[in-house]
């Protein structure tokens, strides 16, 4: 990752990269990625979150258009963000299984055809059988 690239974090949304730093915080140093929103207030600087090292599965990389819009800490866009791509996931998910359904293969028919009449089934001759137990024995 490199300053300016855009990463999403679970809880926040979207923001940019800024550098990774070190920190000490009751004694202990600890290495944090910064993480840059868009301002809450305008004229004002964006807001930063510190990201500790082992937090670091509550972010991942932006995958979407070059120049994502950043969202605002604690504002409302990042929550309306997720039940909009939610929603159309769930949609999209409906939309495929009905086609799926539409598009499965049928099970052969009991006269032993497909119903696509791909063939039938064929039936063992009597050289391909092998006996189930052994030969009786002479009486």
């Amino acid at each position: 990752m490199k300053a300016g690239d855009p990463v999403v974090h679970e809880q926040h949304g979207v923001g940019r990269f800024v550098e990774l730093v070190q920190r000490v915080v009751q004694g202990a140093t600890r290495d944090y990625l910064v993480i840059e929103y868009a301002p809450s207030k305008r004229g004002q600087p964006g807001d930063r979150l510190f990201v500790p090292m082992d937090q670091l599965d509550q972010l991942s990389r932006y995958v979407g258009s070059e120049s994502p819009t950043l969202d605002k800490m604690g504002g409302g866009d990042w929550t309306k963000r997720k039940a909009k791509a939610r929603k159309a996931v769930h949609e999209i998910s409906a939309e495929l299984i009905k086609l799926y359904a539409a598009g499965r293969p049928r099970r052969a028919t009991r006269s032993g055809r497909t119903p696509s009449g791909s063939g039938n089934w064929r039936t063992p001759s009597a050289t391909s059988r092998r006996p189930t137990s052994s030969p009786p024995s002479p009486r």
